[in-house]
């Protein structure tokens, strides 16, 4: 309540990229930027474009109050809100599970064996995710529910499918995980 702020979408969207991506991508932004055309294609799913903020100001008001939440009632401004719906909320969501997927875009060079090999082990997979995207633990209830996706996820049967099957357990995990407040709001 006295201590940090909602990220906003295009900073949601970069810190995954980096966070996931192998180490040789994970220090230059520069596959970022250079791609940054295809980032701004998907500003709609972000609600936020990329590199052209709508004032000179950035974009949203310094001043915005979020009608009807518990930062309003405390007499907060919150102006990252400006730019979030749940409709938005549940694109971005999407948008990371595209990311995770087979054939991610390619200015998103992710840590598939490292991720593949934590989703053998769900709690080894929620714990290093969360480890990565929100720098501390969960809270236990939030935990055990995406534990509770993540194990529905059997790896079993053919090669190909336990491959899929981890895969998912990745997806699962990373969209949970990037929905939860823990992420949404940092600290």
């Amino acid at each position: 309540p006295t201590f940090g702020k909602v990220r906003e979408p295009v900073m949601r969207l970069t810190h995954v990229i980096r966070a996931l991506s192998d180490d040789q991508y994970k220090a230059p932004t520069t596959g970022i930027i250079q791609n940054h055309g295809r980032l701004r294609q998907n500003s709609a799913v972000h609600n936020q474009w990329a590199f052209s903020p709508p004032s000179v100001f950035g974009f949203f008001r310094p001043g915005y109050v979020a009608a009807g939440t518990r930062t309003a009632e405390a007499e907060m401004v919150a102006p990252e809100m400006q730019v979030m719906t749940s409709d938005h909320i549940m694109a971005q969501a999407t948008y990371i599970s595209v990311l995770m997927k087979d054939t991610p875009p390619d200015y998103f060079h992710r840590d598939t064996a490292r991720l593949m090999a934590m989703a053998q082990r769900p709690e080894a997979l929620v714990d290093g995710l969360a480890s990565v995207l929100i720098h501390r633990p969960l809270d236990p209830t939030t935990r055990q529910r995406i534990l509770a996706a993540v194990r529905e996820l059997r790896i079993d049967g053919p090669p190909e499918r336990r491959r899929k099957r981890s895969l998912s357990r990745v997806v699962v995990a990373a969209m949970m995980l990037t929905t939860t407040p823990e992420y949404m709001v940092q600290k």
